[in-house]
């Protein structure tokens, strides 16, 4: 017979069903700040499940944009003994970090990982990854898909598509075309996305390519990748400096997607 104080939430992780993790869900979702951190103490913790205090953890990151703060909490919820050493705790703080370009925080708490015995999956290497490619750090970036590669964590393509942002923003657009040529060919663990193609084109904009530009946006179409507004938008950047007569197509496939998308036949 199962324990009825506690329910399984995604992965197999329990939710408990006492009143403070009750509490900590509903905050959040909708709590301020203080009301948060004011319910990380010892005395409350101990009746919550890792599950409930890293959807906190998260919160005080994703909702109020305080990661480093969420670093602290979760050093000292550590230091109390609270359920926080696991990977879903990490990686929430992690992913505040990256968001926030805390470049060397998120990598000193990723590296501690391995110290308190915890795996960093693949969402806590890209968390870090996303934080490297927005100061542009494609060296930094690429060396950390390396590690991931020689520890057998799987890499996706949000993976390879932050390593494009980076080298974009490096002004290193056919270092980037390589790599997402190689993604199309099948040479990697997964093939580009919408986001990656528009990275890759924004990377030629920014470099003065435009031609280039425009033949990843047909590589796009030969692969079956439906293009989104931002891919349109740097298409059609693209014909006005090199094909004008194109600039007409992109917005023609626009109105299309629009229309398909407000159900007008």
């Amino acid at each position: 017979k199962s324990d009825s104080s506690q329910h399984h939430g995604r992965g197999g992780v329990p939710f408990k069903n006492t009143k403070e993790a009750r509490l900590a869900k509903q905050l959040a979702k909708c709590g301020t700040l203080s009301e948060i951190e004011n319910l990380l103490t010892p005395m409350q913790t101990k009746d919550m499940s890792s599950k409930e205090l890293s959807f906190m953890l998260g919160a005080i990151c994703r909702r109020h944009g305080e990661p480093e703060r969420a670093l602290q909490a979760l050093r000292h919820l550590e230091s109390t003994g609270a359920p926080v050493r696991n990977v879903y705790s990490y990686t929430a703080v992690l992913s505040g970090l990256g968001r926030a370009g805390c470049i060397s925080q998120a990598q000193a708490l990723l590296a501690s990982m391995d110290d308190v015995g915890l795996e960093a999956d693949t969402a806590a290497h890209n968390a870090v990854l996303a934080a490297l490619a927005k100061e542009a750090r494609w060296q930094d970036a690429e060396a950390l898909t390396e590690q991931m590669r020689r520890r057998g964590v799987p890499r996706d393509v949000y993976t390879y598509t932050s390593i494009v942002h980076a080298l974009g923003r490096a002004g290193h657009w056919q270092r980037a075309r390589v790599l997402v040529r190689n993604m199309v060919r099948g040479r990697l663990e997964t093939r580009p996305n919408v986001v990656t193609f528009s990275a890759l084109m924004g990377a030629c904009l920014a470099c003065d390519e435009p031609a280039a530009a425009m033949a990843t946006f047909h590589d796009m179409e030969l692969c079956g990748v439906r293009p989104d507004a931002k891919a349109l938008t740097h298409f059609f950047t693209a014909c006005r400096a090199v094909d004008p007569p194109q600039g007409a197509r992109a917005l023609d496939i626009f109105r299309t997607q629009t229309e398909c998308r407000d159900g007008v036949q």
